[in-house]
């Protein structure tokens, strides 16, 4: 008896071992297809780091079927959807999700054939694609790496312009057909992955005079791409597909690296390291987990002025006349005259005048989160503009709500008529946006919002609203960081029209000009200087700032005196490299070298980036000479006075 259950256990040992780990794992099925971005090549085989796929299953308990491979194309891809008998159209089968990582490879084969062939013309060789990749990896030497980066530099704009395009267009017609060719299998949730840009982070690191060639590549990638996840993303309104934006959240990393390409290394490998694994697991199985709990693709359809405008592969756009009716122009090969275009996002409104249809209250409707950009002429709405997630207003002009009969002007959240509603507002450029708010015109009120704060929220119930660029709102402090060794002011700003100041008041004391303030007048806009001395008199916190104009009207608002401390910066060795302070205004990146001690706003978030000079490299960044990162971009909070040094070593 006890020997034939011990053969008994062994037979199952046996059968067990023949079977795929997939059919051990008891959770829904998973089916990864692609490229090496799925499979975790790069990844470090002695730190047994997992894929994104890998940490999917892990933390979603799924059962994975891993059937991308190193390598893969759309074109290879295609071919095993097309063998009803195969390995991927029976998985599909009986897959309850599949996710897509495709389009890198057929990206860099045919960057390699256009530059193999550029490359050959200028030195007279003969390189094959596959020789002009390992030139550009160093693995031929450093002079033909020298020379195949400069042939990359010099031509990529050719190829987004000629072999790019022809790229664009087999990729749509074959990812295309890898869609209906899954469809045929199954109708599971597709998740399909953007395509990300390896040398962001890698571009952002260099500095000096190769940093413009690292920028000009990172941005032709940037355009390219662009173009590629727009195909990507058709896919929503096609096949019912979702889309997981890795290229938005890998150009958003600032801290650290999720790619292996380094230019300060010469690494031009552009698989996704273990980090970035890690981003695309967060990424996709976000999207994944919201499909297999039954969500749907985002809708990429708008109604204005009664009119649907359906974004699919490229911007759509459509006019009005003056009694606010919408005519589409579809996507607008003809170039007709227009004053809406609709990006699946975005609605930029240059002039436009919109009317809800009869019998309606909605003039602008959109389920998701909307975003509207006002350019050059002002714009107006007769009626609602309601939106089912989020609504951002930005830009450049004007725009004028005037709500629908008995229902507000703007709805967001899904919002009932009638209930006030969270609002977004983002200046743009030098200016700001004001605010009018109420019935209607003659008892809105105004509010001012400040053009270096990136985002403002309120509430809007009234059935007018109106947006209008103006001026410079009251803003404090400009900056995070001031420079200790040179006075520093603090502004305000207003926009006046005809009015004046009369006369200042912190609270009860009236202000005396020139020796606690100054009054600068530029065009109908004010900007006002507070003294550095006055200011540094001050405790921190919050106090009433009341001008008094000419007309009799005062305005009141809050100015703030921040908490600072001192940061002082070293370098060791002195020569060993530089510091540069990251700022974003407006959404634009600014920076600026520092070196010594300055003055920092206490509990704000500083980005710092540590860049070595010639002959140098960095070793990591100290505080109060505590090791704190090994990364050269540090984020930190200050809290307190501090020393922040950093580490560079002599190559």
């Amino acid at each position: 008896m006890k020997k034939r259950l011990i053969a008994l256990l062994l037979s199952l040992c046996m059968l067990l071992g023949m079977a795929p780990l997939s059919a051990l794992a008891s959770g829904e099925s998973y089916v990864a297809l692609g490229d090496s971005i799925s499979t975790g090549y790069g990844l470090d085989p002695e730190k047994a780091e997992p894929s994104f796929a890998e940490q999917i299953e892990q933390e979603q308990e799924l059962s994975l079927t891993m059937l991308a491979q190193n390598g893969e194309t759309t074109a290879s891809l295609l071919e095993k959807l097309e063998d009803t008998d195969g390995e991927v159209a029976k998985a599909l089968e009986t897959a309850d999700v599949v996710t897509l990582t495709i389009g890198g490879n057929d990206f860099m084969n045919a960057l390699y054939e256009y530059m193999a062939k550029a490359y050959n013309a200028e030195n007279d060789t003969s390189f094959t694609a596959e020789q002009f990749k390992e030139a550009l990896e160093g693995k031929t030497g450093d002079r033909e790496q020298a020379a195949a980066l400069a042939v990359v530099t010099q031509n990529l704009s050719g190829f987004a312009v000629g072999a790019g395009g022809t790229l664009l267009t087999q990729f749509e017609t074959a990812l295309n057909g890898i869609a209906s060719g899954i469809r045929g299998y199954t109708e599971a949730p597709v998740v399909v992955a953007t395509q990300y840009n390896p040398y962001r982070f890698a571009a952002d690191e260099v500095s000096g005079e190769p940093a413009t060639a690292a920028q000009a590549i990172a941005d032709a990638f940037d355009a390219m791409l662009a173009l590629m996840n727009a195909k990507i993303k058709a896919l929503e309104a096609q096949e019912g597909f979702f889309t997981a934006d890795v290229f938005s959240v890998f150009a958003g990393e600032e801290q650290k690296n999720p790619c292996n390409a380094s230019f300060l290394s010469s690494n031009l490998d552009f698989h996704p390291n273990a980090h970035g694994h890690t981003l695309m697991a967060q990424t996709v199985g976000e999207v994944v987990k919201s499909a297999l709990n039954g969500g749907t693709a985002e809708s990429t359809n708008i109604t204005v002025g009664g009119v649907t405008l359906s974004y699919v592969d490229a911007p759509v756009y459509a006019s009005t006349d003056g009694d606010g009716k919408v005519t589409s122009l579809g996507k607008n090969e003809e170039g007709a005259p227009w004053n809406i275009k609709w990006d699946g996002s975005t609605l930029t409104l240059d002039g436009a005048v919109i009317a809800a249809p009869a019998g309606a209250s909605e003039a602008i409707a959109f389920a998701g989160d909307l975003e509207i950009w006002l350019t050059k002429q002002d714009s107006s709405v007769a009626g609602t503009v309601q939106a089912g997630g989020s609504l951002k207003v930005m830009g450049d002009a004007g725009l004028e709500i005037t709500g629908g009969e008995g229902s507000q002007a703007v709805s967001t959240e899904d919002t009932p008529a009638g209930q006030s509603s969270p609002l977004t507002v983002r200046p743009m450029g030098d200016g700001a946006m004001a605010v009018w708010q109420g019935e209607d015109a003659g008892t809105a009120e105004e509010l001012y919002y400040s053009p270096f704060t990136s985002e403002k929220e309120t509430t809007v119930s009234g059935r007018y609203v109106r947006f209008e660029m103006k001026g410079y709102p009251f803003v404090l402090p400009e900056r995070l960081v001031y420079d200790k060794n040179s006075p520093y002011d603090l502004f305000l700003g207003l926009y006046l029209g005809e009015r004046e100041v009369s006369s200042l008041s912190l609270g009860e004391e009236e202000l005396t000009p020139e020796e606690e303030y100054e009054i600068l007048s530029i065009s109908s806009s004010l900007a006002l200087k507070l003294k550095r001395d006055f200011v540094d008199g001050l405790e921190t916190g919050e106090y009433p700032l009341t001008l008094t104009l000419s007309d009799d009207s005062s305005v009141t608002v809050p100015l703030t005196v921040p908490e600072t401390c001192l940061l002082t910066i070293e370098t060791e060795p002195g020569e060993g490299g530089s510091c540069e302070l990251v700022e974003y205004v407006n959404g634009v990146e600014w920076r600026e070298s520092i070196d010594g001690t300055y003055y920092a706003v206490v509990g704000k978030e500083i980005k710092l980036l540590a860049l070595p000079n010639l002959d140098y490299s960095f070793v990591q960044w100290e505080k109060d000479g505590e090791v704190v990162t090994d990364s050269q971009r540090y984020i930190f909070t200050p809290q307190d006075d501090c020393t922040l040094t950093m580490v560079f070593k002599e190559e």
